[in-house]
């Protein structure tokens, strides 16, 4: 019984869907409750019958659905028509697509501009009313803003402004839509699938409101430099922009080239492409811009992600690229964070009030100095990596770009003062780990000033205080899990000095879950 009103109920969703679009076609939106049936059968091929959803009269039907059909009597025979809701739903739609077009315009302009959209003449009167600003009054501010100009009505989509924390949540959320698709075929998913298969890729929920709107169109919009929204028969997909795709396409032939020993792949554009395409799938040449395999490689960003190319009379060519060893690279970039933190702040700020406009070229040579990194970094892809690593940690002049040599530099950010609270929690309180329940409570505790809300999670761009610490701080801690317990761990290059000491170190280690034991001599640390 149940899944049989189940099964009612949903035809019957189904017939105010159909009933809505069927009257839109209908000139005044008005039906002849006679005439309801053919136009039916006109519109969907199809007759309307009442049994299907538990009734046996058209008419006790349409009463069913007063939210959706307005039953007026007519001088000899009833009529129908959409409700005033309904009407004004309809309107507000429309209105905000030729707005979303032409961004705004005076509302004598709109007839023009709605014919211009769909193709079709404009008259308001197919929306239930008689004049156009009888409908505009109906709207609130949340859909369009109207003000008086030169006694005309100028109306527009009300701007919707993000705070800073918002809008670092959007540049935080670039980065998590561009690994959800890069898997995927053309770099794109289905409009409607996207914030199931979001929570699907990382278990949690895309939740609009944290970057401050109440629709998923009007976020992605937000987002032009990373995604377009795009229709392919019908169907709205989301999809990378197509300089994303490249430094996708660049990063999978880094990794074609680093399958090779010596990394340099020598052959040539067909089998290359047959190579790439057997591991990542076809390449939409249309989606790029291009026409081929040769003018995509010729469009690539190859130099920005140190792919070196050398080309042959032909159609030979060999890509190669610098070692990286991301694990002992970011062991690098930790224990120059841990100098930093413990030796160099105080002369880095100097060095930085010393040198006005300082480039992070200047400060990266004064830090080579500091603390011998010749050995270390040997190659333009290994800085690269550092520079990545490093960029949340320094303010640059211009905030909008990634961290380069070339950057000027203003200061330590204040990132790295949050960094450096969390590392000194660990340091002040001789620990190597904190259960995960634990560390809030001991940051407010320990930072009453600073941590009088709790993590400061929002104002660094996070949506959640796990995302925070496992992302953000990766450098500083790590998040394990053991059975039931979650602890944050500090990583053993910001181990405190006197973890090293034989009685100090193996009263931790066996306190602490989290580590194994690390080289018990400096030597081996710096290492």
């Amino acid at each position: 019984f149940d899944d049989e009103l189940e099964d009612t109920q949903r035809k019957l969703n189904q017939f105010n869907h159909e009933t809505i679009e069927l009257f839109k076609g209908v000139p005044r939106c008005v039906i002849l409750l006679s005439k309801f049936n053919n136009e039916y059968h006109k519109k969907y091929g199809r007759q309307c019958r009442v049994a299907d959803y538990g009734f046996t009269k058209l008419y006790e039907l349409l009463e069913s659905i007063p939210h959706i059909v307005q039953i007026l009597d007519g001088e000899f025979e009833k009529k129908l028509t959409l409700t005033h809701r309904v009407q004004v739903k309809r309107f507000s739609n429309d209105l905000l697509k030729v707005l979303k077009a032409h961004k705004q315009m005076f509302a004598d302009e709109f007839p023009f501009m709605y014919e211009k959209h769909f193709g079709k003449v404009f008259d308001i009167r197919d929306y239930g009313v008689c004049y156009l600003e009888d409908m505009l009054a109906e709207l609130p501010d949340s859909i369009i803003t109207r003000k008086e100009i030169d006694h005309r009505t100028f109306i527009q989509i009300p701007k919707i402004i993000q705070d800073d924390q918002e809008l670092l949540c959007i540049q935080r959320l670039k980065t998590d839509v561009i690994d959800m698709l890069k898997p995927r075929p053309r770099f794109s998913i289905q409009f409607n699938k996207f914030i199931p298969n979001y929570h699907h890729h990382f278990g949690r929920q895309c939740k609009l409101s944290h970057y401050g709107f109440t629709k998923l169109l009007e976020l992605l919009e937000a987002m032009p430099d990373t995604v377009q929204i795009t229709n392919k028969d019908g169907v709205q997909f989301v999809q990378l922009k197509p300089q994303i795709q490249k430094e996708i396409i660049c990063q999978n032939l880094v990794k074609l080239i680093e399958e090779c020993s010596s990394l340099k792949l020598k052959t040539n554009l067909i089998k290359l492409e047959d190579l790439y395409v057997s591991k990542y799938g076809c390449i939409f040449y249309q989606d790029l811009g291009c026409l081929n395999f040769p003018s995509l490689l010729n469009s690539l960003p190859l130099d920005v992600n140190f792919i070196k190319i050398d080309t042959n009379q032909g159609l030979d060519v060999t890509l190669s690229v610098d070692g990286l060893n991301e694990r002992d690279t970011k062991r690098v970039c930790k224990l120059l964070m841990n100098k930093l933190m413990d030796d160099l702040e105080d002369l880095v700020v100097q060095f930085m009030h010393d040198n006005k406009f300082c480039k992070f070229q200047q400060l990266w040579d004064y830090l080579m100095k500091c603390f011998d990194l010749s050995q270390k970094v040997t190659n333009r892809r290994q800085l690269g990596f550092i520079l990545k690593s490093l960029s949340e940690y320094f303010n640059c002049m211009d905030e909008n770009r990634p961290l380069t040599l070339s950057s000027v530099i203003t200061g330590l950010s204040d990132f790295y003062y949050f960094a450096k609270e969390i590392r000194n929690l660990f340091k002040f309180n001789n620990l190597l780990d904190l259960a995960w329940c634990e560390l809030e409570t001991l940051y407010k505790q320990t930072y009453p000033k600073s941590g009088v809300n709790g993590l400061p999670i929002k104002r660094f761009g996070y949506t959640d205080a796990q995302l925070l610490i496992s992302q953000g701080l990766s450098l500083i801690v790590s998040i394990k899990k053991y059975q039931n317990d979650k602890r944050v761990c500090l990583n053993r290059e910001f181990w405190p000095k006197t973890f090293f000491d034989s009685n100090g170190l193996s009263d931790s280690l066996n306190s602490s879950p989290c580590m194994s034991p690390p080289p018990t001599t400096p030597a081996a640390i710096a290492q």
